[in-house]
């Protein structure tokens, strides 16, 4: 009742607004504008002065309203905006035309203007805050009016007031109101343009509202007023989703920019101001190309450059030439580490990269304008071309799609291409034919595909000049603009002294004998690019055996050329019937060549640079492709091209055999393939069968039957049975069809005989799909068919029925519980006989169900074995276990029969469909009855959810999904009711129906997805009854509660997960439609509810429920927020909080409530924590210190070291996890994936300024503003003093009160105390009448707390969450405190968040004697969260005032906790008597002298937990803080301070505390909590580690005075404490952080410190910073380093043992390799005793029995490439010696040991082998060879003898072939830096397939030097994989024809091209 109620107020609300939209079009200014006399009554404060005014309060009551129907909205909203413009234009005559002569009028018009702009200007703009970004278009285009309009009445306002104004300066004479007159023009679109300006550009509504505003206003003094308006805005380019938003701001100043040229008083002027606005949009957009960004380019290119360049064509010049500047590579921003050459030439490089895209983007732009030609380029800067050349080569193939886009398109088709752009295409396309990469080769079909239409219209053109000697005409307008332009011309040269001819040929104007000679050279070009092209793509990526990607982009290529140059054909190209030139490779073939094809291709290859390509050749190619390619994408391809491919009737009785021949013998191929039980192999030969059937049985008629080869006379026999006698049909293709039918009824037959014997033999999923597929193809409605449509009729039942048959066979295995596992029961009867057989099944099935068997009686056994092995079937062995051939077999049957069952249907007509025959030359016979149709979407119906397994009811789905289509599209009101009878059936079943609750519904979800997206119409039709139904079910407690009685009936336990819930179904079947995108938009009304069920449903006793609510809590969160990726997001992803809840106003109030239940349980838990103590000595212990033992985390310690006394129950109740509200961290997930709304805090702070709080447990009204920390603070950074209440109760007077809801910190700080009514939704708030807006509405909510509010945005404001979050921040579980931060941080908006986080900083330090362990971790934890959403996440979008907040307020109270929170951990020893002891001294006593509080002044020793979160923040916002902080600032000022703020900070926590404490190890492990270490001290000591290094990282030098203080120098220049500059003098000093890394790499126990040291030490080495090493003797390196690179139990350098964890041993391993890389070590001096000795220990961890971990072994192997030189040094080093004999045996060990080095490291490049090993085999390569060429360049290589043995050269020959190998790897990253290792070596680029090719034509021998056999012994070995006792001949058969079963191994490699191989074999043969 109350539900019908609130609807009638509706439609009367609505049908108001519909009277008062009528009363605004058609009623008279004065009838609308005269006074009303009504009388206030008791339910009317206050009453409307007009009808206008009172319009306008009906209608705002009702927009205040969120749940409106969508119709409803745009009316309501269309309303508004009629309002406001008819008040625009009211303003507009009366104030401003003064067209209206009623004074009385114009003032009336005066007051409502005044009252609009001042009482309901906040409400006007909360539109378009809550609904600019509506999800209905039309409700955005009203929002928009409203804005429009409220933008001209606040125009109209200012012109009145100004005029007002003049007039009585005018009358007056008075400056005074003069000077007012003049302030007050346009005060209003001030006001709002400061408004949006100081949003953040994350803000989706700002580019609109800023686009309204550039059309009224003058757009180079908003660039005044905000320099970086376009810079700001170009950087959120990098946003794909806030481009088109940016665009629009783009359009609307270059549109105005446009204008305001047209309108300049003269040319020059509007040449200086297109000047001027041309040099504002320069720098900002090459900026924005040049960066490192490609997102952003590709969306300038998108979005900006085609408008810029149209709307400013001479830009473009100035663009090229700013990118031809080869910037150079700019040190970081304001990075603390200093830069090196490594650092510098990667940024060199990538600068030159990003400036190669960003030329191909801005000539693409440029050209598809016609603004720039190849020529004027070329002219231009030659450095133009040489960019593109290299962009050939770039690593990114999306960049090269660019580039083949600028090639290929152009703005006229008739442009022939530039010889510089053939040159460029040509390299471009032989560079990429084997691009791995999709989405390169999808965009290169769309660049491609406009090339052939280019190219075909250059050609017709050029052909037509040829043929007629006259150019094209061109239209009327461009005839008159030439001939002006030419007779000005030749009028010009006249009078200057040139001939007429001169004249022309300057102009381009040819003679005709020019213009025919040019057009016969573009044409005979046009055809060697094609017929070169046609090269490329068959010769070049067609050959048998090339690699996956290479056989697609062929067959794209070669689909592109014959769809618009085969011969006869037109082409597909505007004006270009036929090309004028003939290609005859795609010409129809000669079969009689094809046949004798072997021939001819031997001799096409032989000859392959003379000989074009023949269609012969492509014809075989693709039948080649069709039959062995194992990917289906390139056999589709291969048959759409065949299909395509034109064949003609043969001329000849030979001709017509030859085709027929040709034609057999491929289809009896297709059969063998058909029959094979792979998946790949059988829709290969049904493809080849389809092809068969459509162009030669059904086109040409030609008659071919399919014969198969029986194996026995038996199967002969059998098949002569099944099969009909075919000769009496007269059509070819029925009796192709019925021969088709008998194969498959045989295969049917042998699967009910044995299903087992017919899995491996008998497939059936080939011949179905060729059923299917031919059943597609024929033409139904041809004469032909009808004719004989009997017996087509017949086929059609006779094939449905076979299916049906089919279905029979294999259901029983499919409907199993467990068909993974399930063996039909025959099966399992036999194994009681036949032990003997399946003898393997006790190790490998564990599937069967009794293995018990007798073996008494043999003959038995012998039967059995027998029937189940006929005909040589294998049980297990190379096809794989039973229970997986037989699965495979029946869910692959179930599959094709469902789609063969669906073409039966929906292709023939259907007696249903028969109706309509318009137009026909025949009458169209029905074949498909309708009763059919309904029996066949019945059964597949029945499929869906009967069958267990997911891939068989998965591969049902689609058919399914068709046959409803095709009975809800039907005229049969039979079949359309039906498909409504299964959606009641399919949700009344699931309330009844045991489906499955281990398999979340089975196939019930998806049958109901198929009826709901079976058509649009069904869609709308049924989805809102299907989503009604569900909820109910879901919603049903009794159906749960009858659920229960219904399981204890049963014995069961009603909440064990056994039985089927209607719930679960119902909420299995809400979240498939939910993540399926058919349903997109039409499921979004019903998100709101789901929400509410999913969140509800996490309370449930059930399991099973439990589950799914949780399943469809992820599905629901990933519609509505997005996919996150696992990846932090930023702040322009997601949605903000108004915007949520503006679209989902229920979930606001609900999610309340939640939050408020999940405090109540917190507070019980705070209760029970009181009561359960046993004496006072328990009252006192500090239970809330660490974590729930639910998280396993800490357990909670006594404060005096007393262990508690509490039992088991108590421990686990006073933790909270037994308490903790199932929906709280799903209500703390959703609102930490929210994005701050800087809005937010403005609308609810104007609406609250009176407001106040009364609760039932505090009467006293609370304040409505706190004081606002930090708004006064000075440039010192200090800040007024605010106090922070306390977390929680004092619970230490044991007092009982229940835990108490405070005010939010962030309301205090803002003033904003409001909260929302529990029990209403946001869409009972009713808009107040005008006048009545600062009376507040007073409203009770469920818990009799009073609160006020006064309009919609107050409802929707987010901090009615912020106290109840709040009070989850000191939970002793530590989840839900890292939970709670992460929600709290989205609910401070951005522009109060440094208040927040310094009154949060400032609190800490005053009620230190009352806040609690976890209330002070979880305001930490706060503070992180803030500083990461606000901040980081920011980026360079981040305001400077933001950034200058941080630094002045919240880094010093940072640094003020330091001596309060890292007090304990101060007491190592400093060094005496030198500088540096000074500093430990001074430093140490910074914080006493700075008046900071003292360590002590907590009531508790500080749990190590709160000094690892202190210390995160620390290093992750202040330690490295220039990072971030800098970013983007101009401020040079602000640097300053910044630097030397930041760096006081690192040199005194450098010298005061980390040294004393690192330094010294006992100091280390002496961090500890309470009296025992806990786990969190190692984060402690990894977080002191990580601030370690930031602070020797520093380039700050401390220079200390003889007067003792320190002074800093930055920059060269001496700074003092107050950032002063200070007299030059005193003693530097340089830190030596050697005692500190010897301590950490000796710790071991601290391993991810060593880690990180290790990998600090690795990239200083690896950027060449080598000044650290200086500072570190390596000799103190290098011992740690080669004891980690041993195992534990080997020998040690020294008594120090190696590190045990396997990532700090890799991570030593790697620096020590590289030391040996980068430094010259002299072996003599390496810490070991034996070198020799050290590299077996090395092979032994290696290849040894024990394991090694993976990360070792690749470290070693790498470590292995830097040692094998050292070795080989040694021994060179002892050839100048006299013992030569022994000289020559340690070279002779050494080779021998890098022969097998090499031989392993070609084996670790195997396909088969991980990915980690391939890449360390490339690292080693890559060092091996670094260090082979420095050694061989160097002088010591001179003066030394070497000694060269066999074994050194096989090594450097098997070496060559791992870069072989590893150039065609499988791993993209492998493949292209082996190629850059190549290219860095020659000194020119190189792809990997021209890399492949450089190595092969290296591997050959020249003439004059001998080849060693040992080099062609291996290469065969390594390259064939020759095995003992196998021939050459074998391994090349192998590779030619590999042999494929079921479950065979596939090549994991699918890049590599195995004829590579071969023909380096036969190089080396």
């Amino acid at each position: 009742e109350a539900s019908e109620s609130r609807k009638q107020c509706m439609d009367d609300a609505v049908s108001m607004v519909c009277v008062a939209r009528a009363i605004v079009s058609l009623a008279s200014y004065e009838v609308s504008l005269a006074t009303l006399d009504i009388a206030v009554s008791d339910r009317t404060l206050s009453v409307s002065k007009n009808l206008h005014e009172a319009v306008f309060t009906h209608i705002a009551s009702v927009c205040g309203r969120s749940q409106l129907a969508p119709g409803v909205k745009v009316i309501v909203f269309e309303s508004m905006a009629t309002w406001l413009q008819e008040t625009a234009r009211l303003l507009d005559r009366c104030l401003l035309r003064k067209s209206v002569a009623d004074a009385e009028l114009c003032e009336t018009a005066f007051e409502l203007g005044q009252r609009i702009l001042t009482l309901q200007r906040e409400r006007i703009m909360g539109y378009l805050w809550s609904y600019w970004d509506d999800p209905l278009d039309a409700v955005q285009a009203r929002v928009k009016a409203i804005f429009e309009a409220f933008l001209d009445i606040g125009l109209a306002m200012d012109k009145a007031v100004t005029d007002l104004a003049h007039s009585r300066v005018e009358a007056s004479d008075d400056a005074a109101h003069h000077a007012r007159g003049s302030l007050g023009s346009n005060e209003f679109i001030n006001d709002v343009l400061d408004l949006v300006l100081t949003m953040d550009w994350s803000r989706k509504v700002k580019y609109s509202l800023l686009a309204t505003l550039c059309m009224r206003i003058d757009v180079l003094d908003l660039l005044t007023r905000q320099p970086d308006l376009l810079s700001s805005c170009l950087e959120t380019l990098a946003q794909v989703n806030m481009a088109a938003r940016a665009s629009t701001l783009f359009n609307a100043i270059l549109e105005r920019s446009v204008n305001e040229i047209k309108t300049a008083q003269d040319e020059d002027a509007g040449c200086l101001l297109e000047d001027r606005y041309m040099a504002m949009w320069t720098d900002p957009v090459v900026d924005a190309l040049c960066k490192d960004d490609e997102t952003s380019r590709r969306m300038l290119a998108q979005h900006l450059l085609p408008d810029l360049f149209a709307a400013h064509p001479r830009i473009v010049s100035r663009i090229l030439h700013a990118l031809t500047i080869d910037r150079d590579a700019q040190p970081l921003s304001h990075d603390i580490v200093p830069q090196s050459r490594v650092l510098v030439a990667e940024q060199r490089h990538s600068a030159d990269a990003c400036r190669q895209h960003a030329l191909i983007v801005v000539l693409k732009a440029a050209r598809s304008q016609d603004i720039l030609t190849f020529d004027q380029l070329t002219a231009m800067d030659p450095e133009l071309i040489d960019m593109l050349n290299r962009a050939v080569y770039h690593p990114d193939w999306s960049v090269r799609a660019d580039m083949l886009g600028l090639l290929c398109e152009a703005r006229k088709l008739s442009n022939p291409l530039h010889e510089i752009e053939y040159e460029l295409l040509f390299k471009l396309l032989r560079v990429s034919s084997n691009a791995p990469s999709a989405d390169f080769r999808q965009q290169q079909q769309g660049a491609l595909t406009s090339l052939a239409t280019r190219l075909v219209t250059v050609a017709t053109h050029a052909e037509r000049i040829v043929s007629t000697g006259k150019p094209p005409v061109p239209s009327q307008k461009v005839r008159h603009r030439e001939k002006a332009r030419r007779e000005a011309a030749v009028a010009q040269g006249l009078r200057e002294g040139k001939t007429e001819e001169e004249v022309l040929r300057e102009l381009g104007i040819l003679t005709k004998e020019e213009m025919v000679q040019q057009a016969r050279v573009t044409l005979s070009r046009v055809e060697q690019a094609v017929n070169q092209w046609l090269d490329l793509a068959v010769r070049g990526c067609l050959y048998p055996g090339a690699g996956f990607s290479k056989v697609a982009m062929g067959l794209r290529w070669l689909g592109i050329l014959s769809s618009f140059f085969t011969p006869g054909r037109p082409a597909q190209a505007p004006d270009s019937s036929m090309v004028p030139f003939h290609v005859s490779a795609l010409a129809p073939p000669d079969f009689e060549v094809v046949m004798g094809l072997e021939t001819t291709m031997s001799r096409a290859s032989s000859g392959s640079q003379k000989n074009a390509v023949t269609a012969e050749e492509v014809v075989t190619v693709l039948t080649q492709v069709l039959i062995d390619d194992p990917f289906d994408a390139n056999r589709s391809a291969a048959y759409s091209l065949l299909t395509s491919w034109p064949l003609v009737a043969a001329n000849s009785e030979e001709a017509a055999a030859a085709a027929r021949a040709w034609a057999s013998g491929l289809l009896q191929r297709a059969l063998r393939l058909v029959n094979s039980t792979r998946a790949s192999e059988s829709e290969s030969g049904a493809l080849i069968v389809r092809w068969v059937f459509r162009k030669f049985v059904v086109l040409q008629g030609m008659r071919l039957e399919l014969d198969p080869t029986a194996p026995d006379s038996e199967a002969k026999a059998e098949s002569r049975a099944c099969s009909p006698d075919t000769s009496y049909f007269d059509s070819a293709d029925l009796a192709f069809a019925n021969s088709l039918l008998a194969l498959i009824r045989r295969c049917k037959a042998a699967a009910e005989r044995n299903l087992l014997d017919a899995a491996q033999r008998y497939p059936l999923h080939g011949l179905l799909t060729a059923a299917q597929y031919v059943a597609g193809e024929i033409d139904y409605s041809s004469l032909a068919v009808q004719q004989n449509i009997e017996l087509w009729r017949l086929w059609l039942v006779e094939l449905s029925q076979t299916a049906m048959d089919v279905c029979n066979v294999v259901l029983s295995v499919l409907t199993s519980a467990s068909p993974e596992g399930n063996i039909p029961s025959s099966f399992r009867e036999m194994e009681d006989k036949i032990d003997a057989i399946i003898k393997s099944s006790a190790t490998g099935d564990g599937g069967v169900a009794n293995n018990n068997h007798s073996g008494d009686d043999d003959d038995e056994g012998d039967d059995a074995q027998e029937l189940l092995l006929s005909g040589d079937v294998e049980l297990d062995g190379p096809v794989g276990p039973r229970q997986q051939v037989i699965l495979s077999y029946c869910w692959r049957a179930i599959k094709e029969v469902s789609g063969l069952l669906a073409t039966t249907v929906t292709v023939p007509p259907g007696s249903d469909q028969t109706a309509s025959q318009a137009g026909k030359k025949h009458k169209v016979k029905h074949l498909v009855e309708e009763k059919a149709v309904g029996d066949t979407g019945s059964l597949l119906r029945t499929l869906l959810t009967s069958i267990r397994h997911r891939g068989a009811f998965s591969a049902v789905h689609p058919a399914f999904t068709d046959v409803c289509g095709r009975m809800f599209r039907s005229s049969s009101a039979e079949l359309n009711h039906q498909v409504s009878a299964w959606l009641d059936q399919c949700l009344d079943i699931a309330t009844i129906c045991r489906v499955s609750v281990t398999r979340r519904s089975a196939g019930w979800p998806l049958c109901l997805l198929s009826i709901l997206t079976c058509d649009k119409n069904a869609t709308q039709a049924l989805l809102p009854r299907a989503m009604d139904r569900l909820f109910a079910l879901a919603d049903d407690l009794q159906t749960e509660k009858a659920a229960n009685e219904a399981s204890a009936a049963d014995g069961g336990d009603g909440a064990d997960g056994t039985t089927d819930l209607p719930q679960v179904h119902a909420i299995n079947m809400m979240r498939v439609l939910l993540e399926d995108h058919a349903l997109a938009s039409d499921i979004v009304p019903y998100v709101e509810r789901a929400y509410v069920l999913s969140l509800t449903g996490l309370r449930s006793r059930r399991w099973a429920i439990r589950n799914v609510c949780s399943l469809l809590y992820a599905a629901l969160t990933r519609r509505v927020f997005g996919h996150s990726g696992g990846k932090e997001e930023s702040r322009y992803d997601g949605i903000t909080g108004r915007e949520l809840f503006t679209r989902f106003p229920g979930l606001h109030p609900f999610l309340t409530n939640q939050l408020e239940d999940a405090v109540d349980c917190m507070a019980e838990v705070a209760r029970c924590d009181e009561t359960l103590g046993s004496g006072p000595e328990e009252n006192h212990l500090q239970t809330d210190c660490g974590t729930g033992a639910a998280v396993g985390e800490q357990d909670c310690r006594p404060a005096s070291g007393q262990q508690s006394k509490a039992d088991a129950v108590t421990t686990v109740l006073r933790s909270g996890a037994r308490f903790i509200h199932p929906a709280l961290y799903p209500c703390l997930i959703l609102l930490a994936r929210l994005q701050p709304s800087p809005m937010d805090a403005g609308a609810a702070a104007a609406d609250e300024q009176d407001a106040s709080i009364v609760s039932e447990d505090q009467q006293e009204a609370v304040p409505a503003a706190a004081a606002v920390a930090a708004t006064d603070a000075d440039a010192s950074g200090d800040v007024a003093d605010t106090r922070v209440a306390v977390e929680g109760n004092d619970r230490s007077n044991g007092s009982d009160r229940p835990r108490s809801r405070r005010l939010s910190e962030a309301a205090k700080t803002v003033g904003v105390v409001a909260t929302l009514p529990h029990s209403e939704s946001a869409a009972n708030a009713v808009a107040p009448p005008m006048n009545l807006e600062q009376e507040t509405l007073t409203k009770v909510n469920e818990r009799n707390s009073t609160v006020h509010v006064t309009s919609a945005s107050a409802l929707l404001s987010m901090y009615s969450f912020t106290d109840l979050v709040e009070m989850c921040i000191d939970s002793p579980v530590y989840k839900t405190r890292e939970m709670a931060a992460r929600a709290y941080a989205p609910l401070v908006p951005s522009d109060q968040v440094d208040a927040v986080v310094a009154s949060l900083l400032s609190g800490l330090k005053e009620s230190a004697d009352t806040v609690s362990a976890n209330g002070l971790h979880g305001v930490l934890c706060q503070i992180q969260e803030l500083l990461r959403v606000h901040w980081r996440l920011g980026g360079s979008s981040v305001s400077e005032g933001m950034r200058q907040s941080f630094v002045r307020h919240v880094l010093p109270q940072l640094w003020a906790l330091w001596p309060i929170i890292v007090h304990r951990l101060n007491d190592g020893q400093t060094p005496a008597g030198s500088e540096e002891a000074v500093l430990h001294e001074q430093m140490g006593h910074e914080d006493e002298e700075a008046g900071l509080p003292k360590a002590d002044m907590f009531g508790f020793d500080l749990p190590d937990i709160i000094r690892h979160k202190y210390l995160a923040i620390i290093n992750e916002f202040v330690s490295r803080g220039e990072e971030w902080i800098l970013q983007g600032v101009s401020d040079a000022e602000f640097i300053k301070k910044t630097r030397l703020l930041l760096s006081r900070f690192r040199v005194s926590m450098l010298y005061g505390s980390l040294h004393p404490i690192l330094s010294n190890c006992d100091a280390m492990f002496a961090l500890q909590l309470g009296d025992a270490q806990t786990p969190g001290a190692y984060g402690t000591v990894l977080e002191l580690v990580k601030l370690y290094l930031a602070c020797v990282d520093d380039r700050t030098k401390a220079v200390v005075q003889p007067d003792g203080a320190v002074q800093l120098m930055i920059e060269g220049e001496m700074i003092d404490e107050h950032g002063a500059l200070a007299p030059s003098g005193g003693n530097e000093v340089l830190y030596n952080p050697g005692p500190v890394i010897r301590n950490i790499l000796r710790c071991n126990e601290f391993y991810e410190a060593k880690l990180l040291v290790l990998q600090w030490l690795t990239e200083h080495l690896r950027c060449e910073r080598m000044e650290i090493f200086g500072r570190i003797s390596i000799d103190i390196l290098l011992p740690y380093l080669v004891n980690d690179s041993l195992r534990a139990d080997g020998d040690h350098v020294d008594t120090v043992r190696p590190s045990t964890d396997p990532v700090v041993r890799a991570a030593a391993i790697r620096l020590l390799a590289l030391l040996c890389t980068k430094m010259e070590i002299d072996p003599s001096t390496f810490p070991v005793r034996d070198l020799m000795a050290y590299w077996d220990g090395i092979v032994g961890q290696i290849g040894g029995p024990r394991h090694c971990p993976l990360s070792v072994a690749v470290a070693l192997v790498e470590l292995q490439a830097a040692l094998l030189h050292m070795l080989r040094q040694s021994v060179n080093n002892n050839n100048n010696t006299t013992d030569v004999g022994n000289t020559v045996t340690s070279a002779i060990a050494v080779g021998q040991r890098s022969l097998a080095w090499a031989q392993q490291l070609y084996q670790w490049t195997d396909p088969e082998r991980a990915a980690p090993y391939r890449h360390a085999v490339s690292r080693a390569l890559v060092t091996y060879s670094a260090i082979k060429r420095y050694a061989e360049a160097g002088p010591q290589s001179q003066s030394k003898q070497t000694v060269s043995l066999e074994d050194d050269s096989a090594c450097e020959e098997i070496l060559r072939l791992c870069y072989w190998r590893l150039l065609q790897d499988d791993d993209e990253d492998i493949r292209d830096f082996m190629a850059k290792s190549i290219s860095k070596r020659l000194g020119y680029q190189l792809a990997c397939d021209q890399a492949c090719e450089r190595l092969v034509y290296d591997f050959a021998p020249s003439t004059n030097e001998l080849f060693p056999a040992t080099y062609a012994r291996n290469r065969m070995d390594y390259l064939l994989s020759i095995v003992p006792g196998r021939t050459v001949h074998e391994a090349v058969d192998q590779v030619i024809n590999p042999n494929r079963m079921l479950f065979d191994h596939e090549n994991p490699n699918i890049y590599i091209d195995e004829p590579r191989n071969l023909q380096l074999a036969y190089y080396s043969l």
